[in-house]
């Protein structure tokens, strides 16, 4: 009995650093597939023919929920919005924000990429 408590009392670090890491790749794995989303909706905001600010601003209005045209939603409660900080300015300031709910941890995230698009 006691060789089995020290058995259980070597082994149980082993399971708990196991255990972080399976969390720590779900996160690494879950905010990997958010900065391809929020990449894939840049890409096809510069691929607009033709590209100008307005059609873009047109294409992808402020704060919709573009979440839907990446594909199937790989995150739970994934939502892909697109924020201008002035829709008429050249160069056009842009932030696409996606939100998710972690299942392991069990909480809200969130990965914000800012960049700027110029007309050509």
């Amino acid at each position: 009995m006691i060789s089995a408590a020290i058995l259980v009392a070597a082994i149980l670090p082993i399971f708990m650093l196991f255990y972080c890491y399976l969390v720590a790749m779900d996160v690494s794995r879950n905010t990997t597939i958010a900065v391809n989303d929020a990449s894939f909706i840049l890409e096809r905001m510069r691929s607009t023919d033709p590209f100008t600010i307005t059609n873009v601003v047109a294409a992808y209005p402020n704060g919709a929920d573009v979440a839907g045209w990446v594909g199937p939603r790989k995150l739970t409660n994934e939502t892909v919005r697109i924020f201008y900080q002035n829709p008429a300015a050249d160069p056009l300031v842009i932030k696409v924000q996606v939100d998710w709910k972690d299942q392991v941890k069990i909480r809200d995230r969130r990965l914000t990429i800012d960049t700027m698009m110029t007309q050509r």
